[in-house]
Parts: structure tokens; C-alpha cells; sequence
């Protein structure tokens, strides 16, 4: 895990389909929205406005 300069959150995985499905589960039940998904990242963003 890797922080950038605007605070964003960085995680790392070795199977990004696996990682996509287990955050999506995860942040939806935090509230988070999906802002942003590719084929090699997803970008969350939580009730407040800060994003992963």
C-alpha cells in the first residue's frame, strides 16, 4: 500500500478481477461509490469524499 500526494490510497494485487469483487462488496457496505473502474483499477469514494 502506497500513499501519492493527494492522499489517495494505493493497494496492489496480484488478481485484479478477485480484488475488484471482494472491495466492491466491502466499500458498498461502507457506503462508498464506485467513482471510477478500468481493467486494472477500480477508484472508491466515501460518503465524504475521500477516495481510494
Amino acid at each position: 500500500m502506497s500513499l501519492d500526494p493527494l492522499g489517495h490510497i494505493k493497494i496492489s494485487c496480484s488478481d485484479i478481477e478477485k480484488s475488484k469483487k471482494f472491495y466492491k462488496e466491502y466499500f458498498t457496505k461502507l457506503k462508498y461509490s464506485l467513482v471510477k473502474e478500468t481493467e486494472t483499477s477500480a477508484g472508491w469514494v466515501s460518503p465524504k469524499g475521500f477516495g481510494f
